[in-house]
């Protein structure tokens, strides 16, 4: 990912065990803004 902040780095980390978590336990993880793909949503976090 190429997260070089350490406080961005860890705030990615905890938003991913999120979704893991919601997934695993048969949840929808709930999202602020909608993407139609991981390239879009790449895009939007500022990273390439």
């Amino acid at each position: 990912m190429k997260i070089k902040d350490n406080y961005t780095g860890f705030c990615f980390d905890e938003a991913c065990n999120y979704i893991r978590t919601k997934i695993i336990n048969g949840e929808d993880p709930v999202y602020e803004n909608q993407v139609t793909n991981m390239e879009e949503f790449y895009n939007r976090l500022g990273v390439s």
